[in-house]
């Protein structure tokens, strides 16, 4: 059988992870954070999106919940 890509439910987590980043790298960081918490919701195990989360709330001053990521 043969598995097409965009059906792989990971392959979306990456993808939007990976837009995460960019929105990230470009300072746009409501953007970013929207895009971690899509990868959560697909990927609930994912620390990478768990810290950049985390990181994201940190420089916006949102201590509380950057700790509880």
């Amino acid at each position: 059988a043969r598995v097409i890509e965009r059906d792989w439910p990971g392959f979306a987590a990456q993808k939007e992870f990976a837009r995460g980043l960019a929105a990230m790298s470009r300072g746009e960081l409501d953007d970013a954070a929207k895009r971690f918490q899509a990868v959560l919701a697909l990927d609930p195990k994912s620390f990478e999106a768990r810290n950049n989360l985390a990181v994201i709330y940190s420089e916006q001053g949102r201590y509380d919940a950057a700790l509880d990521e």
